[in-house]
């Protein structure tokens, strides 16, 4: 298992392993819909939990689709 960044230990801790698309929009500061474009785009894997019609994201997916640059 690779080491996680302390950002994504955080992030996990905080709002735990899957979010809404709502809150992976307030992690990644950006609106549900730019969510859903990386979600059609590929850039972001979407996870249907159990047998019903509820999908998440990964906490640590939404974390490191944020790039540091400085």
């Amino acid at each position: 298992m690779p080491k996680q960044s302390p950002e994504v230990l955080a992030a996990v801790e905080q709002y735990g392993t899957y979010v809404s698309k709502p809150k992976a929009a307030e992690i990644a500061c950006c609106s549900v819909r730019t969510i859903n474009r990386s979600i059609e785009a590929g850039d972001l894997p979407l996870y249907r939990v159990g047998r019903t019609r509820t999908y998440r994201v990964k906490t640590e997916d939404v974390v490191n689709l944020l790039t540091r640059v400085a």
